[in-house]
């Protein structure tokens, strides 16, 4: 005996083309942050030491997270976690 499915047969690749724009749209969000994140870096580069000063944080740790890699944008970061979800783009695991 067949049993139907909860989905009819033509839906498959409904599903399937829902999924690639889905994983497409997270690909440009990330895209889209990673950007975000690297021109956030560049800004932090030119910063002088009284402002550096004010938001805490030495010379030495400015450089070094200015010249992370683009792609080296830790989700989990709360800080970029806050600008990504302010934006629709995080998803935290709870």
């Amino acid at each position: 005996m067949i049993r139907p499915t909860s989905f009819p047969a033509h839906s498959a690749p409904r599903r399937r083309l829902a999924d690639l724009w889905r994983a497409l749209g997270d690909a440009l969000s990330r895209a889209e942050l990673m950007l975000t994140v690297f021109s956030e870096r560049r800004q932090l580069r030119g910063l002088d030491d009284r402002l550096l000063k004010d938001i805490g944080i030495s010379r030495a740790d400015a450089h070094h997270e200015a010249n992370r890699p683009a792609w080296d944008v830790p989700m989990s970061d709360a800080g970029v976690c806050e600008r990504a979800e302010r934006l629709g783009r995080c998803r935290r695991a709870d």
